[in-house]
């Protein structure tokens, strides 16, 4: 009989309840306990290379973050359930998760794991091979094995849960379509959930939404990083989303001449109401230029020996854009400034940019480790390379920088050519997109996949395709989206 191979994710104490959890469910599950996020999304990329199915379940402490790691998992596609166990009740959390591929959410009360028991019947394995599990984060990081017994689990009272079988809470999810697989029996476990999540903690408001903030930097210059990252948020203006992008090239940043903007926001305005406190709607329009319905941008600074002053201004500029936005893109320069570090470190998403060129792989684990120096996790990385089916960029030269990058997540951008460097030149990099070359349709695809992992309100049927030419209809802002473009406040 074959048994599916079931992927435990947590920390020691709770993998009793977990392999309960899991044998209650499938009796003849294999199991295999992993520590390590990079490892667990590098093995399902390699496992999603074969036929066989396989399941996971993971288990969220306190300060940890799943959304990355389901993410990565139910894009390797070779998983059939993806089960979570989360330690609070938050309604726009767990939504997240759904968005990101969670086929189960199991919210218990407590702040560990339902202690779940076989009843009656003691659970052994037969061979290490049956229960792997790795060691703890001081030990040996090889995988090793042992037994696991289920009746060793202490016998105390289950700690209360609730569970969701794919069904997204609809208060995160106010600005999606629905899909309609989910039915109407779905959506009344939602709303049930819903209420009984606003029971158990009602005096805690929901969170509002934070748009999620993605960084490009690059080891080296002359990537294509800003051309990427433009195109970006292109991409998310056409798809409806109210799209913000900061030119962190303080002193002699382009982004705006790329999107055709001969006036760009000068973010130096920023500097002296930042010192005062918290910034007002007329400090951010003065600061931004609208290049594009649904997309604006703010930076460099016109005075750019003032750039070093900058920090404050941009901290609270991404504070607001956070609360005002959908999504935010941040370009960056080789020279990392005190604003420069203090994003990337907080960022959501980090494209580590790269290409052909002979410094290209060196530069680029450079930056990779000082990324990581800054707090940002491999998981949170993206590894970019650009000019992909260029002269000296094939597929023995992408599997070289991949291998050097070690990162699980990687995107091909595909060459341009002459065409693309004509119409940046001239400010046209949205007409760029939106024919169907090879460079617009790996943008595209990248930029979609991008937004649906970050749990971005992207409507499905504009997703499926960057041709759509009109906006998806979405609430617009006061700020500072009304202004036309050049307005200044």
């Amino acid at each position: 009989m074959s048994s599916t191979l079931w992927f435990i994710r947590c920390s020691q104490g709770h993998y009793a309840a977990l392999q309960a959890e899991v044998e209650a469910r499938d009796a003849h599950a294999r199991l295999l306990r992993l520590c390590n996020d990079d490892v667990l999304i590098h093995m399902a990329g390699e496992l999603s290379r074969t036929t066989e199915a396989f399941a996971a379940c993971l288990h969220e402490d306190a300060g940890e973050n799943l959304e990355e790691l389901v993410a990565g998992l139910a894009r390797a596609g070779a998983f059939e359930q993806i089960i979570c166990f989360v330690s609070n009740l938050d309604t726009e959390h767990i939504g997240r998760l759904f968005q990101s591929g969670a086929t189960e959410v199991i919210a218990t009360s407590g702040a560990e794991a339902p202690r779940v028991h076989a009843q009656g019947r003691r659970v052994e394995r037969t061979s290490q091979a049956d229960a792997m599990q790795c060691s703890d984060v001081q030990d040996d990081p090889a995988y090793g094995g042992g037994r696991c017994d289920a009746s060793a689990a202490p016998a105390s009272k289950p700690a209360e849960r609730e569970t969701v079988a794919h069904a997204q809470p609809p208060a995160a999810t106010d600005d999606l379509d629905e899909p309609e697989a989910y039915g109407v029996r779905a959506r009344e476990r939602g709303r049930d959930w819903q209420e009984r999540a606003a029971s158990a903690s009602p005096k805690e408001p929901p969170a509002k939404r934070r748009a999620p903030v993605v960084v490009a930097v690059a080891g080296s210059g002359g990537s294509g990083k800003t051309t990427v990252l433009a195109a970006l948020a292109v991409c998310a203006a056409h798809a409806g989303l109210r799209t913000a992008l900061i030119d962190l090239d303080l002193m002699f940043g382009d982004a705006c001449l790329l999107l055709g903007s001969e006036e760009p926001g000068d973010i130096g305005a920023l500097i002296e109401p930042a010192q005062h406190g918290a910034l007002s709607e007329d400090d951010v329009v003065r600061a931004s230029a609208r290049v594009a319905p649904g997309l604006t941008v703010w930076g460099p600074m016109a005075a750019p020996e003032r750039a070093e002053l900058a920090t404050p201004g941009v901290e609270r500029l991404i504070e607001v854009l956070r609360r005002e936005s959908d999504i935010i893109f941040v370009d960056t320069s080789t020279h990392w400034s005190d604003a420069v570090a203090s994003t990337v470190s907080a960022c959501d998403r980090c494209l580590v940019v790269g290409n052909h060129a002979a410094s290209s792989i060196p530069s680029t684990k450079r930056v990779i480790e000082l990324v990581q120096r800054m707090g940002v996790a491999r998981t949170r990385m993206v590894g970019v390379l650009n000019r992909f089916g260029a002269e000296g960029c094939d597929e023995e030269y992408a599997l070289r920088f991949e291998m050097s990058c070690a990162l699980s997540a990687r995107v091909h951008i595909a060459e341009g050519g002459r065409e693309l460097n004509d119409l940046a030149a001239f400010g046209q990099l949205s007409q760029a997109l939106e024919r169907q070359t090879p460079f617009a349709r790996s943008m595209s695809d990248y930029a979609m996949r991008l937004f649906k992992e970050l749990g971005c309100p992207v409507v499905d049927d504009v997703a499926s395709s960057h041709a759509a030419k009109k906006p998806a209809p979405r609430r617009r802002l006061r700020l500072p989206w009304d202004k036309q473009a050049g307005d200044a406040a």
